[in-house]
């Protein structure tokens, strides 16, 4: 897809202006994507935890797609490409707050929702077809005052204290832009000594691509260094307005923690990026900021062995 910047036009800028005044953001009503236009970018991205550049591309369109939808506006199935929406993220939402395991509520209808789902249904005497239609919704809007809490929630925690436990050797998955490539070697190296199984890469580009690559790795653990655009020590772990990933905020802070000795500013955040919603294991996106790398790579050791320590940190707490 075209990346949109300052100096596009045309009727996709129209569309896109259209769609971020409907979100509640103050967008031109022109085909002109100015300066007002990466403003209200920025600050859609920044509330749905995407990386933050002001500039419209595939992941933040398709988010801008995605955020337009309610549940309700159309059924729910599981198919190929998945059905991806917010209204998926609150199916999710109220199927695991009735206990109901539909997987991490990440928006995109796969085969852990779809078994959420059919159980669901078969609890509530109607139709199993998986299909969350009227008669779905009305028992699950019906109910949604018995919620308690999320079982996706109970259920990552309790894995990955069996993992924590377990002692056995961590399956990692390392992505790191070329700037970070000298921090990324540090930490594989690290973690190797500690008996990982390690899978590096240096020159990532593609959060699509690499998050399939982690999953077909089985990773347990995910770890992805870039440049950001804040001014500090950036840690992201997958989230949204509605829930989050206990397991990466864990990661996240520990991470800071430890971080906090070479970047003073360190914030632990949330995110809806690829790399962080498409991973099926828990995963962290490093953001650094850009006035700061070349040191860090001059002080890789420290960085990397920094990053390490947040890991092994979170791992410890996870046994207690």
């Amino acid at each position: 897809m075209t990346t949109y910047e300052q100096g596009s036009n045309g009727p996709q800028v129209a569309d896109i202006h259209r769609r971020l005044r409907e979100l509640g953001y103050d967008a031109p009503s022109g085909d002109q994507y100015d300066e007002q236009t990466a403003a209200a970018i920025r600050e859609f991205q920044e509330a749905r935890g995407l990386y933050v550049d002001g500039r419209c591309g595939r992941e933040t369109w398709g988010a801008l797609l995605e955020s337009a939808w309610k549940l309700g506006d159309r059924l729910l199935y599981l198919r190929s490409p998945m059905v991806r929406g917010d209204d998926v993220e609150e199916l999710q939402h109220r199927l695991n707050a009735l206990g109901f395991d539909a997987g991490r509520e990440d928006g995109m209808f796969g085969p852990r929702t779809l078994a959420g789902l059919r159980e669901f249904q078969r609890n509530a005497g109607i139709a199993v077809d998986g299909i969350c239609g009227p008669a779905t919704l009305v028992l699950l809007r019906r109910l949604g005052t018995l919620a308690a809490g999320s079982i996706a929630r109970v259920r990552e925690l309790e894995a990955f204290h069996s993992l924590a436990a377990a002692n056995n050797a961590l399956r990692v998955c390392i992505f790191a832009v070329r700037a970070m490539s000298v921090v990324a070697d540090v930490v594989s190296r690290r973690l190797s000594e500690h008996g990982a199984e390690v899978l590096l890469d240096v020159d990532w580009s593609d959060e699509h691509e690499s998050a399939e690559v982690a999953n077909q790795f089985d990773a347990d653990l995910g770890l992805a260094l870039r440049v950001g655009e804040h001014p500090g020590f950036v840690c992201r772990s997958y989230g949204n307005a509605r829930t989050r990933s206990a397991v990466g905020s864990l990661l996240a802070h520990s991470i800071v923690e430890e971080f906090a000795i070479l970047v003073p500013v360190g914030t632990a955040a949330i995110g809806t990026n690829t790399m962080l919603r498409a991973t099926r294991m828990p995963t962290v996106v490093c953001e650094f900021p850009a006035t700061d790398v070349e040191r860090l790579r001059d002080e890789a050791a420290i960085a990397g062995s920094a990053l390490v320590a947040g890991l092994q940190r979170a791992l410890a707490s996870a046994v207690r």
